[in-house]
């Protein structure tokens, strides 16, 4: 596992009051600038002491901070060579039109994005690794909050701006069906209609439905709807290199 996957672990299942979750995501979203980072800078930034953050480091399995940095500064240049692989499988993905045009307009507004917020179907969700990696990179903060409470998952939510984007992924449900089992569902987010931010619906059914955009996933009979997903993600990561 590379550093960055284990620091996007900890950012998904470590709440934002804690000193994990603060120095995960404060490291994602500084992965262009590793090289310029210092101990007590990070420590003035982030508010937390320099003996914390060393701590930090040595649980992981990194004796000193600049070890820490060195190796995730490292693991940061395999991840972007990893991206190249992109570009081959591009020429081997035939998308619909109309769907190429929605997932262009997504690929607009992710670059717009300060925050992204990534729910539904854990399996589905979990194809979007790479485009994560490349999100953070990029200094754009991807929120998956896997293990949060339900009210920490509604607060993030409502935090989102009209420049920010939500993406939710589920091939079981229409955006309809979708919103109206989390809402009335126990432990089901209701707060998706009201959220500021763009909003993209990958799933069954073509049919935008409020503010929602829906991108349909299509079913194959061996892989069932992963490689529709994964031809979308592989898409939107082209596109999003093309510049």
């Amino acid at each position: 596992m590379y550093i960055i996957d284990h620091l996007i672990d900890l950012h998904n299942h470590y709440t934002s009051e804690t000193t994990q979750y603060i120095l995960s995501e404060y490291f994602l979203l500084h992965l262009k600038k590793l090289n310029r980072l210092k101990l007590n800078e990070v420590a003035k930034q982030t508010h937390i002491s320099s003996s914390s953050i060393t701590r930090f480091c040595k649980s992981n399995g990194y004796e000193t901070f600049s070890s820490f940095i060195d190796l995730l500064y490292l693991d940061v240049r395999k991840v972007i060579n990893q991206f190249d692989y992109t570009f081959i499988n591009r020429r081997k993905i035939n998308i619909n039109p109309e769907i190429q045009d929605k997932l262009i307009d997504l690929v607009k507004d992710l670059k717009q994005s300060q925050r992204v917020i990534l729910y539904g179907s854990p399996k589905y969700c979990s194809l979007f690794n790479q485009l994560i990696k490349y999100l953070f990179i990029q200094g754009i903060n991807v929120i998956e909050c896997k293990t949060w409470s339900i009210e920490q998952r509604e607060m993030n939510f409502d935090k989102m701006n009209n420049e920010d984007t939500i993406i939710i992924v589920d091939p079981s449900y229409n955006i309809k069906i979708f919103l109206e089992e989390t809402e009335t569902s126990i432990g089901g987010i209701t707060h998706i209609r009201t959220a500021k931010g763009k909003k993209y619906f990958i799933g069954d059914g073509e049919q935008d439905f409020l503010d929602i955009k829906a991108i349909k996933l299509y079913q194959d009979n061996e892989y069932e709807y992963y490689k529709s997903c994964y031809d979308y993600i592989v898409f939107i990561l082209y596109m999003l290199m093309e510049d």
